[in-house]
């Protein structure tokens, strides 16, 4: 359809003439290309924050997947969890605990990646993420890897999951500025003043590379290396500070 529009002139969502149809997410878009203001589904939102359970475990990972398996029994491409950032809030509007893991040294990092998952994550409470399909494949496929993490991950981790995506994916919040997407990155700056931009890594594919160069180069030197690492962790504890934000933006926006 996108192609015909734009074949009768039809170069932005202002464009479009009420006489095409469209299905509901792109009327929403349409709507707003207008009006520029903000759609809200209370509803879908509280249904949402009403199924979250305290504490809740703010969780993001960083990984590399390197065209040439690293370690025993890895294929091509097979995703690698060096780095996680970790926010814990025991209770509503609580204070917050942060706990960080970045893997030292150039030996499998998983093993100890996923002990420090099982050390903090608990046994209750909500596990929130943002986009649930890659914290979920890259957990399943560490516990293929090492069996001994399988029945904590399947039992008490993989029913816990929440996913923070499914509020923004669904419109039931969705603000014209971020010009239909759903990514966090386009979240966050309308329902928060964290931003990414003063960062030196501000990219998933930035914090890969820049992690997998210093970690197996030996030409970088310490210093640069230590550079690296303290980016890569302000960079992964800032996109779990945003899940924080987000939610409590969520919260004003109900109460």
């Amino acid at each position: 359809k996108k192609i015909l529009l734009y074949n009768d002139g039809c170069k932005t969502m202002k464009d479009v003439p009420e006489s095409v149809k469209l299905n509901e997410k792109q009327a929403i878009q349409r709507k707003l290309a207008h009006d520029r203001g903000i759609h809200i589904n209370k509803e879908g939102i509280n249904n949402f924050l009403k199924n979250l359970e305290y504490p809740i475990y703010y969780l993001d990972f960083e990984t590399i997947n390197p065209i040439l398996p690293k370690f025993e029994g890895m294929k091509s491409y097979q995703r690698i969890p060096f780095q996680f950032s970790l926010h814990i809030q025991e209770q509503k509007c609580g204070k917050l605990k942060h706990i960080s893991f970045l893997a030292e040294g150039t030996s499998d990092p998983r093993p100890k990646f996923m002990q420090a998952l099982k050390d903090n994550l608990g046994e209750k409470g909500s596990v929130l993420v943002y986009n649930q399909g890659f914290e979920k494949g890259v957990m399943n496929e560490s516990a293929t890897a090492f069996p001994e993490f399988r029945e904590w991950y399947n039992e008490n981790i993989l029913p816990r999951i929440k996913d923070l995506l499914i509020v923004f994916r669904n419109f039931d919040y969705y603000d014209s500025k971020q010009k239909g997407s759903a990514s966090i990155k386009a979240v966050l700056p309308v329902l928060s003043n964290l931003s990414y931009k003063e960062l030196d890594i501000n990219k998933g594919d930035l914090a890969s590379y820049q992690y997998e160069r210093v970690t197996y180069d030996p030409a970088v030197s310490d210093k640069e290396r230590q550079k690296v690492r303290d980016d890569l962790e302000k960079y992964c504890e800032l996109d779990t500070l945003a899940e924080v934000e987000i939610i409590e933006a969520l919260r004003e926006v109900i109460e």
